[in-house]
């Protein structure tokens, strides 16, 4: 289940996802078959969201709008149809085309986007309603574009590419002679098909490159371990970010007297040690996925006492007291300015550096909870505002941003020196606890978004030399935004820290979609990608990734 947050214009946007996906069906528009749905608004004025696109919406923008482009933010899916039919599929901000319109969605819109409009389908707009449809034509359109990605194949491919156009021209003569389109479709069927072997044939597979999944093992399941292992096997990945330290858990036994309890599932066996042993044997590197100030349920896991029940005094509180973070559903967060809060989870990080041959170490949540408006904004704990009060002369708590500017500001930074404190902290005591050990972060692509919306300066701690690999998290459906995002940040560090992308099949997007997103993360520049998760990762996908872009094995290059 995939669950969206839209913020306002000029804010940040929170998804969170649970890491068990049913696979979306690759086309859910059957051939032939016209589906429709309600739009919601069409050429809206009112932009407190960008664009006007508001949370689930589905928006209909038109060249009437007086507009040159959509104006949406990254946090959906559009479709841009031209003469009746969808030529391209883009996240954000697509031109509006003067012989056409562009269908955008947030959430359940996008859904439905993704499902029901992709490339070639042909698609109009009844009153409030647009339909979309599967035809013959789609077909041939698809099969073109995808051969036209692979204008010289060799081989095998070349072999499919010629049975894919021969299929094609066999069905329009058949469909121009007076055949029933039920009898002409199954040869463009097969067509497509073949025509994507032939595209995923096309797409380079370097031997060196980052290949990293992150993945959340089935606690009910003792081979879940081994079975993480054969998967990265299969996909050539050589990476795999196992889940270690969540919800107030890890994954492996307790490795010192006052390390976090084992998930009760895992107890018996030590899955990371399965990880890392089978893994190694096979050139894969393990860097543990450890979730820092995301604590999750406060009070009873498994049946038993969690960090929050033993330390409640260590629980975050918002501006008006609240403990989950209102932007974040049923979302519980530690304190991250509170010294004894660091130093137990710097020794849970040690100990796991010590214990095991890791290959890295990964920091998630390494952030303050996100926030819409000044009483979402953490943390007004005790500890926060006594020690800022006696810093700064006032209670963080009854600061006006408008009025007192200085002393927001000043609040803001001192909340973005707290998470840096434990950045800095982390990679020098992990680095003493396990020399040439890889110290990431998984952060909001943007820098400045970064900062502003989680008091993550990654910027600063990649420039302080206080990473050795960055992950940034571009979970989002189009290729281009992908490509631009992780642009921008390169510009500004360079390859040092090296980049990695994270990319989001979660959301549901295309196999075709996910090449297109990898080979514009390597036109960016970066090192490799991420995917998350290994979990939500379809058979279709699957096949991409093993027989497109990483069809070869390669080493990380790290």
């Amino acid at each position: 289940m995939v669950r969206f947050r839209l913020l306002a214009a000029g804010t940040v946007f929170l998804l969170t996802a649970a890491l068990t996906f049913a696979a979306p069906p690759a086309t859910a528009v059957s051939s032939g078959a016209t589906t429709s749905t309600i739009i919601t608004k069409t050429n809206p004025t009112d932009r407190t969201y960008p664009g006007g696109r508001g949370e689930n919406d589905l928006v209909l923008y038109t060249p009437d709008s007086g507009s040159t482009s959509t104006g949406t933010n990254p946090y959906g899916a559009e479709s841009v149809v031209r003469a009746g039919v969808v030529v391209s599929i883009d996240g954000n901000d697509s031109p509006i085309p003067a012989d056409g319109f562009v269908v955008s969605g947030h959430g359940e819109g996008a859904e439905w986007v993704l499902d029901c409009m992709p490339v070639g389908a042909e698609v109009s707009v009844k009153g409030k309603r647009v339909l979309a449809r599967i035809t013959p034509q789609s077909l041939v359109y698809q099969a073109e574009q995808l051969l036209a990605k692979s204008p010289k194949p060799e081989g095998d491919a070349a072999t499919s590419a010629a049975l894919a156009r021969e299929l094609v021209s066999k069905a329009s003569a058949a469909l121009a002679a007076g055949t029933k389109e039920a009898d002409a479709r199954p040869m463009l069927d097969e067509a497509v098909v073949l025509a994507r072997a032939v595209s995923y044939a096309a797409v380079a597979s370097p031997t060196t490159e980052g290949r990293a999944l992150w993945l959340r093992l089935d606690r009910d399941n003792p081979k879940s371990a081994h079975q993480a292992v054969e998967s990265a096997r299969a996909l050539n990945a050589n990476m795999l970010f196992p889940e270690t330290i969540y919800w107030s858990r890890t994954i492996n036994p307790p490795v010192e007297a006052d390390s976090m309890p084992q998930h009760k599932g895992h107890r018996g066996t030590d899955p990371l040690r399965t990880m890392i042993d089978e893994g190694h044997a096979h050139g894969i590197e393990i860097h543990a996925w450890c979730e820092i100030f995301f604590i999750g349920p406060p009070k009873i896991q498994d049946g038993e006492p969690s960090l929050l029940t033993m330390h409640p005094e260590w629980l975050a509180l918002d501006r008006l007291g609240r403990r989950n973070a209102n932007t974040e559903e049923n979302f519980f967060y530690v304190c991250p300015a509170r010294p004894e809060v660091h130093e137990f989870l710097l020794r849970q990080l040690e100990g796991l550096a010590k214990a095991y041959e890791l290959d890295g170490v990964q920091l998630d949540y390494i952030r303050y909870p996100g926030a819409v408006t000044p009483d979402d904004g953490f943390c007004y704990c005790d500890y926060c505002r006594k020690t800022f009060k006696a810093e700064a002369g006032a209670d963080p708590r009854k600061l006006d941003p408008k009025r007192d500017k200085e002393l927001w500001a000043r609040w803001n930074t001192w909340r973005e020196d707290r998470v840096t404190s434990f950045v800095q902290a982390a990679h020098s005591r992990l680095h003493a606890a396990r020399p040439g050990i890889v110290v990431s972060a998984a952060v909001v692509p943007d820098p400045e978004e970064s900062v502003t919306g989680k008091h993550q300066n990654w910027l600063r701690w990649s420039q302080k030399g206080w990473l050795d690999l960055v992950c940034t998290m571009a979970y989002r459906p189009d290729a281009k935004g992908v490509e631009n995002v992780t642009r921008e940040a390169l510009e500004i560090i360079g390859q040092k820290p090296p980049i990695m992308v994270g990319l989001g099949p979660f959301l549901g997007f295309s196999a075709d979609r996910l090449i297109e997103q990898i080979e514009a993360s390597r036109a960016a520049g970066t090192v490799g990608q991420a995917l998350f998760s290994e979990n939500a990762l379809t058979p279709e996908q699957r096949n991409a990734l093993s027989t497109g872009p990483w069809k070869n094995k390669a080493k990380t290059g790290l």
